[in-house]
């Protein structure tokens, strides 16, 4: 079945619309968000088409199997200081990946490092549907194994891993995101989705490129409001297409004296020296679009995003 993404194109929201933490000081609009809580309702509605195609990753025995065979998730109690912002929700997953083939996935090549992929499930859709939500119910068709590792680079700060899925049964085909691979452009308005701290699905958004001439050749910098959880995640230009893959940023938390986490809020002059959140950009892995079989169309040498008025720890 085709399945057609929304082109509704983002704009960012200002300053005080929604429910927004900044993580820096510098970065006042930057905006992280259950889907529910992001009020412009047609880009709510473009984030949550994508969101069937980005898969928290998480240990197999993160999940328990009910008896009609979908998943229930467990919450073993938080890790984060009292008034900490989603301290109520589950945090069970420890990156995140993307469908790029309806078999394929991409993800962060750090994710998997110290992981045997045999006791790793990638979940899709997991997310925090209402306020008052407590319980998280995983269809078991949104659940799948890691077949082989297909493609994994660390190297020359590329860091990405190219996964193809098992396919069983009835499971469906994963529906694969729009990927352009043309050069990223400073300044461009990005939003990103993903399971930031192991938590359900949250959206970044409000943010830009800022800085594509950075430490490393292949990665750009951003002012993405993403955290430890968001390796992995699709980092979406205005247009509603992949242009990377969120590998790092500067650390998140410190420890309070009862060893729960609080956030770190990093002012400018550490943003200046250390720099902010890095992208791998998909136009540095011209390698891999031959093993996945892309179109040539896919492939976008230079989108001019300036005439659109639309829109070191690892994570």
């Amino acid at each position: 079945m085709e399945v057609t993404l929304n082109t509704f194109v983002y704009q960012p929201e200002p300053a005080g619309a929604g429910m927004a933490f900044e993580k820096a000081k510098y970065r006042l609009n930057g905006k992280r968000s259950n889907l529910y809580d992001i009020s412009n309702e047609q880009f709510r509605q473009t984030v949550q088409t994508r969101v069937a195609s980005v898969a928290c990753v998480l240990k197999r025995d993160s999940l328990r199997k009910s008896e009609n065979g979908d998943y229930v998730v467990i919450s073993t109690g938080t890790s984060f200081a009292e008034g900490e912002e989603f301290r109520d929700e589950p945090e069970p997953g420890f990156g995140t990946a993307f469908a790029c083939t309806k078999r394929h996935v991409f993800t962060a090549g750090h994710v998997l490092e110290d992981e045997d992929e045999t006791n790793v499930r990638l979940v899709f859709g997991f997310q925090k549907l209402s306020a008052d939500q407590t319980e998280y119910i995983i269809p078991k068709k949104n659940v799948y194994r890691v077949k082989k590792v297909v493609k994994q680079e660390k190297a020359n700060g590329k860091d990405y891993a190219l996964l193809k899925l098992k396919k069983k049964g009835n499971k469906p085909d994963l529906i694969p995101l729009t990927m352009n691979f043309g050069e990223v452009v400073g300044g461009q308005k990005i939003y990103a989705v993903g399971y930031g701290e192991g938590l359900p699905v949250k959206c970044a958004y409000n943010a830009e490129i800022k800085s594509v001439k950075g430490r490393n050749p292949n990665r750009v910098d951003a002012d993405l409001h993403t955290f430890g959880g968001n390796s992995g995640s699709p980092i979406f230009n205005e247009l509603g297409e992949v242009i990377g893959i969120l590998v790092a940023g500067l650390k998140d938390h410190d420890k309070d004296a009862d060893q729960k986490l609080v956030r770190i809020w990093h002012d400018k002059k550490t943003t200046d020296a250390h720099g902010f959140e890095q992208i791998v950009k998909l136009a540095a892995l011209d390698d891999v679009q031959e093993v996945i079989n892309l179109k040539p169309q896919m492939k976008v040498k230079n989108l001019n995003l300036q005439k659109s008025t639309e829109l070191q720890k690892s994570r």
